[in-house]
């Protein structure tokens, strides 16, 4: 078995696949609502999980959920 194999399995036993849904960075962007620029500043900063799979970035749209969770709430508490 191929080293890279193992790593992959091993990735995969880490982080299961249900719990990241992966998607273009237009849909990412739909997803959070913001432009393609602040997407990638976002994943620059290490803040939106992305890969490249054949030429094209498939951004972890969870990651862009998980994100919004950590920012502050404005005004009163809810």
């Amino acid at each position: 078995m191929s080293e890279q194999l193992v790593d992959a399995e091993l990735r995969a036993l880490a982080f299961p696949s249900s719990t990241k849904r992966w998607g273009s960075r237009r849909k990412a962007c739909e997803e959070g609502n913001f432009g393609m620029t602040k997407l990638h500043s976002l994943i620059n900063r290490g803040l939106i999980e992305a890969r490249k799979l054949d030429g094209k970035t498939q951004v972890n749209l969870t990651s862009i959920h998980q994100l919004y969770e950590t920012l502050p709430r404005l005004g009163g508490t809810a």
